[in-house]
């Protein structure tokens, strides 16, 4: 499983830099809006293993799901539930199995399944390890709006520039 969630983390920063790559030169983004459009933008996938997802599946199907299941996660699995369910429709296939191999495998998910707090400390690490070993940030240059004060953690993150 932690296979997976490197590759989203991964995947997340991938988008994160092509966004930032499609702003004019020295166009600002906040880190909010940023890690927003990145989530919202679709992932390549669902990051889950197909046992799991069987598993999650059946369980949803039968509603078992606890009533405070984290709501992400429990978005994740109604969009898998809804694709498996479509293609069973539309293509014929018989089985749950089969039509969430089928999921898994060739579908895109709808968003990252990650809140906006986790996305933006990704993009907070990775600016910051990259800082450490090159002496300048990667993909985000801070922009203090001339605060004289120091800044809370969200004001920290308020204003990026990109490239």
């Amino acid at each position: 499983m932690l296979e997976f969630i490197k590759t989203r983390d991964n995947d997340f920063i991938a988008k994160c830099r092509k966004i930032c790559d499609g702003l004019h030169p020295g166009e600002r983004i906040s880190c909010h809006e940023l890690a927003h459009r990145a989530i919202s933008g679709g992932a390549p996938g669902y990051y889950v293993t197909f046992d799991y997802a069987y598993r999650m599946l059946r369980t949803l199907r039968h509603n078992r799901l606890p009533p405070n299941y984290n709501p992400l996660k429990r978005l994740m699995w109604a969009e898998i539930a809804e694709k498996a369910d479509h293609y069973k429709c539309q293509m014929g296939i018989k089985t749950d199995t089969e039509a969430l191999s089928i999921v898994l495998t060739r579908s895109c998910a709808s968003r990252f399944f990650i809140t906006t707090n986790y996305a933006i400390r990704l993009l907070q690490q990775l600016n910051h390890d990259h800082k450490i070993k090159h002496n300048t940030p990667l993909l985000l240059v801070p922009y203090r709006m001339g605060m004289q004060h120091k800044p809370s953690q969200h004001a920290r993150c308020a204003m990026l520039q990109c490239g």
